[in-house]
């Protein structure tokens, strides 16, 4: 879990494309409601290619594309500690419909100094 991209990570076979959150309240008040968004983060490098199939409820476009810097941070870092390091590699987002939003690349996520 990639911290504070996650409100909820449910089935899509069981719930719609879009749910209703509590958030940081524990009675029920309409003001502390929230509709999510489910993205998706499809990971590629010049080595393999990873279909995120499940997909993340965020809150919104900007949330998803902080999720999808984090989320190559991790994998780079990952490469880095088993001695490798694709340059290449990119996390595209789609949204709910599947439309690409963005695309997150290693410049997008390190600054080299």
């Amino acid at each position: 879990m990639v911290a504070g991209c996650l409100v909820a990570r449910l089935n899509l076979r069981q719930f719609p494309a879009k749910y209703l959150a509590l958030v940081g309240c524990s009675s029920f008040r309409q003001s502390h409601i929230r509709v999510m968004a489910r993205f998706f983060f499809h990971f590629q490098s010049g080595l393999e290619h990873v279909q995120d199939e499940e997909g993340l409820l965020v809150a919104d476009a900007a949330s998803a594309r902080a999720c999808a810097i984090t989320m190559l941070r991790d994998i780079l870092a990952g490469d880095i500690l088993a001695g490798k390091l694709d340059c290449a590699a990119t996390i595209k987002i789609e949204n709910e419909e599947r439309d690409t939003i963005g695309e997150i690349s290693m410049a997008d996520a390190l600054t080299i100094v």
